[in-house]
This record gives structure tokens, C-alpha cells and sequence, in this order.
């Protein structure tokens, strides 16, 4: 958590700060003495509550129109300075998202650049943005994009995130689909009549569903998470940074191609 908030901490003047877990105190410590007032710190820490819950609580207090979701797994690599004209472009183009992480060796906006004239691709200094629609986005997935539409680890507009967080909150008891879990595992195991790529079946179950199942604790950020069927979030703004800005410190993906994509596989991060 220290060096990935070393890397940035020249970008933002206004920290929301909600802390849990047996090193509280000490990371309380360490984040007060480099950023003093520039800190709101927060102490929501009834877990039953929700994450997403805490979070629509501590978005209230945010000074910005855009929010930048820290993952203190992933390091900033980039200059930043840079940040400043970033953020000027994304508000200049009124983007609701971007992903800031997961750059992939370029991966994560390959297929969105060979497709840049048909999807109407815009270009600037910092970014770049496509106004991605659901018929975009299947266009885009033809072409082999096999990623999510979002990923948690990204800026967004505020009220886009505020309304993503009251929205994802209202899912189904997770009993339903620890049960449909267990239904697949058994036409998979015993009739063989699944293949063993559950997460591809539950996400197009949920979609029948209207993406109301919920698949992870409601103490966890992941229903944040957009998958490739999650196209009732589309239209959206979404922007693309013309450098790598973050990579995450020891997680290499489970993708060939994405292998060696970590820092500490890069040896950029002392494996520790």
C-alpha cells in the first residue's frame, strides 16, 4: 500500500480514506503524515453494511466531478504530471470511464485501434475516447476483444459511479446463486454436459436474470465489475490513456498473452 501510494500522490488534493483490517492503525498513520487536511478519513467499518453501501456514503464527501477508485495492488510507472492533462481531457469530453490499469502490453485498446475509423475513435494528447454503444460493442467483440467493459480499476465520472453503486447494491440472495453453481458444477462433472467455463454459463444466466445475481460477498467491491454481457450499461464515454499509466505489482492475468505483464515479473517490483 505504501510504495503503490508513493507512486501518486502529487495527483489529487482530496482523499477519501475508509480503512479496515489489523493494519488499520498503522496504514491510518502513515497516510495522516503525507496528506494531513488533503484527507477525509472515514470509519465505516461494519462490513454487513455492504461495500457498496460505505461507498455511496463516502462519494458524498468528493470534491471532484471524477473519481479515481485506488487498487493498492497496482503502481503508477507514469510521470505524474501527466495526470493534470488527463483529467483536463476527460472532462473537455465529458468521458465516464476509464481504465487506468491493465494495460496488458497495449492489449487492453488494441482491438478498439484497429477499429478506430468504424467505431469513430477520437484522438487526443492524453487520451482517447469512442462513444461505445451496444452495437459498438458488438462490433468490438467480433473482433476478439475478450476483456470487460470495466474494470474497477478505473477513473470515473462521479455520478456514473454513484449510480453503478446504488444499482448493483439491489441484487438477489447469493444463496440462488451459490444453487445455480451447484447445478452447473453437476451438468459439468457428471452429465458432461457443460465444458468447465462456468464463469462465461453464469454470466449469460445473470444477464436472464437482468444481472441481479449477486456472485461475490456484498462485503467486496467486485459486482463492480462489468463484464463483456453487461451492455445495459452501455452508451457510455469511455476513454483510453495513450501510455500505460498503472500495472498491477504480481498478478500476471490467466491469459498467454498477458504473461510477464506484472512488474514484478517485468522486474520492476522486488519480488518480497
Amino acid at each position: 500500500m505504501k510504495d503503490s501510494f508513493n507512486s501518486f500522490n502529487t495527483i489529487s488534493d482530496d482523499w477519501l480514506i475508509n480503512i479496515r483490517g489489523k493494519l488499520r492503525d498503522e496504514a491510518i498513520v502513515f497516510l495522516k503524515e503525507n496528506l494531513g487536511d488533503e484527507m477525509t478519513l472515514f470509519e465505516l467499518l461494519d462490513d454487513s453494511r455492504g461495500w457498496l453501501v460505505n461507498a455511496l456514503d463516502m462519494i458524498d464527501k468528493a470534491k471532484y466531478d471524477y473519481l479515481f477508485i485506488w487498487i493498492e495492488d497496482h503502481m503508477n510507472i507514469a510521470p505524474q504530471e501527466i495526470y493534470k492533462g488527463i483529467m483536463r481531457e476527460m472532462k473537455e469530453n465529458d468521458v465516464d470511464y476509464m481504465m487506468y490499469s491493465w494495460w496488458m502490453f497495449g492489449k487492453s485498446r488494441e482491438v478498439f485501434d484497429k477499429l478506430e475509423t468504424e467505431i469513430g475513435m477520437e484522438k487526443f494528447k492524453y487520451i482517447d475516447t469512442v462513444d461505445l454503444t451496444a452495437k459498438k460493442w458488438k462490433q468490438i467483440r467480433r473482433a476478439g476483444y475478450p476483456y470487460f467493459i470495466m474494470s474497477l480499476c478505473g477513473i470515473f465520472k462521479k455520478e456514473l459511479f454513484k449510480k453503478m453503486l446504488k444499482n448493483e447494491r439491489k441484487k438477489l440472495p447469493i444463496f440462488l446463486t451459490k444453487f445455480i453453481f451447484k447445478a452447473m458444477g453437476f451438468l459439468t462433472y457428471h452429465l458432461h454436459v457443460l465444458g468447465r467455463e462456468h464463469k462465461r454459463y453464469f454470466r449469460v444466466i445473470n444477464k436472464f436474470f437482468l444481472h441481479k445475481l449477486r456472485k461475490f460477498p456484498k462485503e467486496t467491491p467486485f459486482e463492480l465489475e462489468m463484464p463483456e454481457t453487461r451492455t445495459d450499461m452501455l452508451p457510455l464515454k469511455m476513454a483510453f490513456p495513450n501510455q500505460e499509466l498503472f500495472a498491477c505489482i504480481d498478478d500476471d492475468l490467466n491469459a498467454p498473452e498477458t504473461q510477464g505483464s506484472s512488474l514484478i515479473s517485468r522486474g520492476l517490483y522486488p519480488s518480497k
